[in-house]
């Protein structure tokens, strides 16, 4: 899995990603973690650009800590329209309920509380591929049904046109008069 570590903490960047690479957290799984470490939204940014990543931890307070810094929200919202697959798990050491509520609201799978330990990361990261491998099949099925839809609504479309086509021709074709229908079956009138 390709996953984007994204925190202005350089100790808690190291932490996250070793606990990403830890061969024994990983499981079942022979394939490493692709782990890119940023430390500003800014970098975030730009990997962004460079790779699609499967999952991405993310600081929510980040850079100067004035109260009330949420940087890590804005680049919630930067992902979402950016990499909608991408499975966002916000990271914060404060616990503030309208802050993770508006995390979750913004597309936050989860959230993880500093300090964490390798279990916590890895609890998480069970979580995260699980969430991610969901969106995709989910992402696979609406594209199988929109695919079935159009090719039923051009099924439906071409029906339609025969029909009308149809309607044409009988307009066209000349009414049978009564004194066609007679002349087939060899009546006669006397007028």
């Amino acid at each position: 899995m390709r996953i984007l570590v994204v925190d202005d903490d350089k100790l808690t960047q190291l932490a996250v990603k070793a606990s990403l690479e830890n061969s024994v957290l990983r499981g079942a799984s022979n394939v490493p973690n692709e782990v890119t470490l940023a430390g500003s939204v800014q970098e975030a940014i730009h990997c962004l650009a460079q790779h699609r990543f499967d999952i991405a931890f993310i600081d929510i307070r980040m850079g100067p800590r004035p109260q009330g810094n949420t940087a890590g929200i804005e680049l919630l919202e930067i992902i979402r329209a950016e990499q909608p697959m991408l499975v966002p798990i916000m990271m914060t050491s404060v616990d503030d309920p309208k802050t993770i509520e508006k995390c979750l609201r913004g597309g936050a799978a989860d959230y993880i509380f500093k300090p964490f330990n390798h279990d916590s990361v890895h609890l998480l990261m069970l979580k995260a591929q699980a969430f991610h491998s969901l969106s995709r099949q989910t992402q696979t099925l609406r594209i199988q049904a929109g695919r079935r839809a159009a090719s039923q609504t051009g099924t439906s479309a071409r029906y339609a046109q025969a029909a009308s086509c149809r309607s044409c021709l009988f307009r066209l074709r000349p009414p049978k008069s009564p004194a066609r229908a007679r002349e087939k079956t060899g009546e006669t009138t006397s007028e």
